[in-house]
């Protein structure tokens, strides 16, 4: 069994990496240099880009 101190050190290793993801996605996602294509689209361009052909990824 593992020791008390090794449990402990692994719970926090495991809720740093969460923490560390986390940060690091909310980084990505509010990046203002990224790319965002959907930004300034009306509701009707966003539905018509979902919509056509060359976007659709399934099938009926």
């Amino acid at each position: 069994m593992l020791s008390r101190m090794k449990r402990r050190i692994i719970i926090y290793a495991i809720v740093g990496a969460v923490i560390i993801a986390s940060i690091a996605g909310y980084v990505a996602a509010s990046n203002p240099f990224m790319e965002k294509p959907w930004q300034g689209m009306s509701c009707e361009d966003m539905r018509q880009l979902a919509m056509s052909p060359e976007h659709q990824t399934f099938s009926e």
